[in-house]
C-alpha cells in the first residue's frame, strides 16, 4: 500500500467524507474539508496527523466494501428523496 500516491491522505479523507455523507450533488464535505477534520482530530487527540491518516485509510482498506455499499445505499435514498 505504501507505493500507492493516494495513501494514507486519499483514503484516510474519502472514509471522512463517507462518514459526512451525502445529498443531492455527492459527499456533503470535500476533501479539503475532510484534511482540516483530520488534522482537528489529530490535534486533539495529541496524535501525529500521519499516524492518524494510516489509521484511517487502513481501516478504509479492510472495511472499503463495505463502506462502498453503505455509501452507495445512501446516494441511492438520498436520490430517491430519502434522507441520509
Amino acid at each position: 500500500m505504501s507505493t500507492d500516491t493516494r495513501y494514507p491522505f486519499t483514503y484516510a479523507y474519502d472514509y471522512v467524507r463517507a462518514l459526512a455523507g451525502y445529498d443531492r450533488t455527492g459527499t456533503k464535505i470535500s476533501r479539503a474539508d475532510a484534511a482540516g477534520i483530520v488534522s482537528g482530530i489529530a490535534t486533539a487527540l495529541e496524535k501525529d496527523r500521519v499516524e492518524l491518516a494510516e489509521d484511517l485509510a487502513n481501516y478504509y482498506q479492510v472495511h472499503k466494501e463495505e463502506i462502498c455499499k453503505d455509501s452507495t445505499d445512501a446516494i441511492l435514498r438520498v436520490l430517491q428523496g430519502g434522507e441520509f
